[in-house]
C-alpha cells in the first residue's frame, strides 16, 4: 500500500530530502510565527520582514545567474559522469566547459557579494532611519550586521546551484535541510535570549555556516580541481551563450523582485510597519506551502535538462507533466490548510490572529498564490530549454503590482490591495499556460 503511494505521488530520494528541508520550513514557521509575535512588538515585527524584503535586492546583482549555472551545468553532464565525492570524467570539451561555468559563476557571486555589501548597507541605514518609528527600535547595528552575512552567503550560491545541475539533486537538498534547521535553530535561540533583530543575522550566519561546512567537508576535492583545470579553447562564452538565457532570466528575477519583496516596504512605508508586519508573516506562510509544492517540478530540472540534450522529448513531456499536476494540486490543497489555521485562529480569537492579515485579505492572498504557483511551474519548464519566453510578461506583472499597490495603498485598505493581486496573478497564468502551449513544439524543433 505504501509503495502504491509512493508510486502514485512521484515521491524518491531527492523529492523526500527536498520535501524534508521545505517540511521544516513549514512546521517551524508556526514555532517562529509564535516566538516573533511573542518575543518582538508589533513595531519590531514590521521591521523583521522588511529587513528581510529589502535583502531580497540581491537579485540585482545576481540576477537568477545561479539558476542558469544549474542549467548550463546539466546539459553538459549528458557527456560527462561524475559520482558524489569524486572528480567529474568524460569527454575532454564538456569537462572544460563544466570548470569554466563554475569559474565563472565564482567571480561572478565574490564581486556581488562585495557591492552588496558596499551598497546596502548605506541604503539601510538611510531607508529606515527616515521612520519616526527607528527612534524606538534598535535596528542599526543589526541591518549591518545583517548585510554583512548575507554577503557571505551569496558567495557559496554558484557552488551550490552548480552541483544541484550536475544532477547531485538529493545531496544539495541534504545540505539545504541542514541550512534551513540551523537557521532556524539560531532564529528562536536569539529570540529566547532577547536578542530581537539581531536574532535576523543569527539566523542567516547559521545557514551559511552549515553550507560552508557541508561543501568543505564533501565537496572540496572536486571544487578545487573544477576551479584550477585549463579551460582556454573550450571555456563557455559567457556574451554570445550565457548573456541570451541571463538576460531573460534576469527579467524574471526583477519581477520576481517586485512581486514577492517590494510589496511590503511599500506598505511599511504608506501604512505602517503594522500592517507591513501582517502582510510579511501571512506571505512568508503562503510562499513556504508554495516552496514544498514546487519540489515536484524544481527538483527534475536536471534531468529535464539532460533529457532535452538528448532529445527525448515524449519522455520530457511525461515526466513534466506528472509532476506538475502533482505540484499545482498541493498547492491547492496546502492553500486550503492554510485557510483552515487562520479561521480557527480568528474563531478562538486569538492573540497571534492580529499577527496575520484579516480572514478575507488571507484568503484572497492564498488564491492570488495559486495562480502565480501555476505561472512558476511553466516557467521552471520552460527554463530547461535554456530560455525563459515568459520572462517579459512576468517584468510586466512585477511592474503593475508595484505602482498598483503604490497607488492602492495611497486610497484603500489593504483588501483592495490584495484583490488587485488576485486578478494580476490570474491574468499572468492564462497566460503563461497560453505561452506553454504555442511555445512547446517550437522550442522541440
Amino acid at each position: 500500500m505504501l509503495l502504491r503511494i509512493k508510486s502514485l505521488i512521484g515521491l524518491d530520494r531527492s523529492i523526500l530530502l527536498i520535501l524534508s528541508s521545505r517540511f521544516w520550513s513549514l512546521l517551524s514557521s508556526p514555532l517562529t510565527i509564535l516566538m516573533t509575535s511573542t518575543f518582538l512588538t508589533e513595531v519590531e515585527q514590521g521591521y523583521y520582514y522588511t529587513f528581510n524584503s529589502i535583502l531580497g535586492a540581491s537579485v540585482f546583482l545576481e540576477f537568477g545567474l545561479a539558476m542558469v549555472l544549474a542549467q548550463f551545468v546539466s546539459h553538459e553532464m549528458a557527456k560527462l559522469d561524475w559520482l558524489p565525492n569524486t572528480k567529474p570524467v568524460g569527454e575532454v570539451r564538456s569537462l572544460s566547459r563544466l570548470a569554466s561555468i563554475i569559474k565563472l559563476g565564482t567571480i561572478w557571486f565574490a564581486v556581488s557579494a562585495t557591492i552588496f555589501l558596499v551598497v546596502m548597507t548605506p541604503f539601510g541605514l538611510w531607508y529606515f532611519g527616515g521612520h519616526n518609528e527607528s527612534l524606538n527600535v534598535a535596528w542599526k547595528m543589526p541591518w549591518i550586521l545583517l548585510v554583512i552575512v548575507t554577503s557571505l552567503n551569496l558567495v557559496m550560491s554558484p557552488i551550490l546551484a552548480s552541483l544541484e545541475g550536475a544532477g547531485f539533486v538529493s545531496q544539495t537538498a541534504f545540505c539545504r535541510l541542514c541550512q534551513s534547521v540551523m537557521g532556524s535553530l539560531c532564529l528562536w535561540i536569539g529570540l529566547l535570549v532577547h536578542a530581537s533583530l539581531y536574532s535576523l543575522p543569527l539566523m542567516i550566519l547559521g545557514s551559511a555556516a552549515s553550507a560552508g561546512y557541508w561543501l568543505l567537508k564533501n565537496w572540496l576535492g572536486p571544487i578545487l580541481f573544477l576551479l584550477t583545470i585549463p579551460t582556454k579553447g573550450n571555456r563557455v562564452n559567457y556574451v554570445s551563450e550565457i548573456l541570451p538565457v541571463h538576460f531573460q532570466i534576469a527579467l524574471s528575477w526583477v519581477s520576481g523582485y517586485l512581486s514577492f519583496y517590494l510589496i511590503t516596504p511599500i506598505l511599511f512605508s504608506q501604512l505602517g510597519s503594522a500592517v507591513a508586519g501582517r502582510y510579511g508573516m501571512s506571505l512568508s506562510l503562503i510562499l513556504t506551502v508554495s516552496a514544498i509544492a514546487q519540489a515536484w517540478v524544481g527538483s527534475r530540472a536536471p534531468a529535464m535538462g539532460r533529457l532535452i540534450a538528448a532529445r527525448k522529448f515524449i519522455e520530457l513531456e511525461e515526466v513534466f507533466r506528472t509532476n506538475a499536476t502533482r505540484s499545482i494540486a498541493l498547492q491547492i490543497v496546502g492553500s486550503f490548510a492554510m485557510i483552515f489555521c487562520v479561521f480557527i485562529l480568528d474563531l478562538t480569537n486569538s492573540h497571534y490572529a492580529t499577527r496575520f492579515l484579516d480572514f478575507s485579505s488571507f484568503c484572497l492572498l492564498s488564491l492570488a498564490w495559486v495562480f502565480g504557483h501555476i505561472t512558476a511551474v511553466l516557467s521552471i519548464y520552460l527554463r530547461t530549454y535554456k530560455k525563459d519566453p515568459l520572462c517579459y510578461q512576468s517584468l510586466l506583472m512585477g511592474l503593475m503590482l508595484v505602482l498598483g499597490t503604490y497607488y492602492l495603498a495611497s486610497k484603500f485598505e489593504i483588501m483592495a490591495i490584495i484583490g488587485f493581486q488576485v486578478c494580476i496573478q490570474l491574468l499572468g497564468s492564462i497566460c503563461a499556460v497560453l505561452t506553454y502551449r504555442l511555445l512547446k513544439e517550437r522550442l522541440q524543433a
